[in-house]
């Protein structure tokens, strides 16, 4: 019990310290950043990476697909269906002890609960499972500003303690990893790879170039919603 509530108190002194009013343009650009809408033309060019290293066989192109889908249902399900009302922890908007000390944008406190944070395990769980698909420092640094730079919003914008954002990380990382490790027993059963077709060596070894779209439309979302706010 010391345990815990010296880690409670660790987590609240955090959240003061990282929660503050940076001004309009930083309110703006982290509550944009915090929307998952924002990030729907990086989605779809991951999808279309996706589409472009299996578009020899359209069966594991499902099956990645649908592995995506059952790595997303599993973080949010373990994050938000089972862990927040289980534990029943207040976000720190909600926490009668920190709320009013902190900076909130737009009036959003987020709902009742939030430990643990679904942004960090949806977030890193589809990263996790991105980054061992494809092969790129660049490509892999970039995936983990992201989730990085999404996991900050959340305490930016008041909704979300530290330990919400770290706890939610280990659920996300776990889930990506063991959806990874699905998926690699699954493509290769004979179901699927018996609609695999002979590439060239080239052919089979270029798409590790191929996520370079996926870092370009990134920062050119970063750099939109910095110059919008900015004016």
């Amino acid at each position: 019990m010391e345990l815990i509530n010296y880690l409670n108190s660790l987590d609240h002194d955090l959240m003061v310290f990282l929660n503050y009013d940076a001004g309009r343009w930083a309110d703006q650009f982290w509550f944009q950043y915090s929307k998952m809408g924002t990030w729907f033309p990086t989605a779809l060019m991951m999808l279309a990476m996706i589409t472009l290293r299996f578009r020899h066989n359209w069966h594991k192109l499902l099956l990645f697909v649908g592995m995506i889908a059952l790595c997303v249902l599993f973080t949010d399900q373990i994050s938000s269906g089972i862990i927040k009302p289980w534990v029943a922890r207040f976000r720190p908007s909600h926490d009668p002890l920190i709320q009013d000390l902190l900076h909130y944008v737009n009036g959003y406190h987020g709902g009742l609960y939030g430990f643990t944070s679904s942004h960090a395990s949806n977030s890193w769980g589809i990263v996790m499972l991105f980054m061992l698909m494809f092969k790129g420092i660049f490509y892999r640094s970039t995936l983990a500003i992201f989730a990085l730079g999404n996991c900050y919003s959340r305490i930016y914008l008041g909704v979300h303690f530290p330990g919400d954002i770290v706890c939610g990380t280990l659920i996300g990382l776990l889930v990506g990893w063991g959806i990874w490790r699905l998926w690699l027993y699954l493509s290769n059963l004979p179901a699927f790879t018996r609609h695999d077709t002979q590439l060239s060596i080239h052919e089979d070894q270029g798409y590790a170039l191929h996520p370079w779209p996926v870092t370009a439309t990134y920062w050119l979302t970063v750099l939109v919603l910095a110059v919008a706010f900015a004016v």
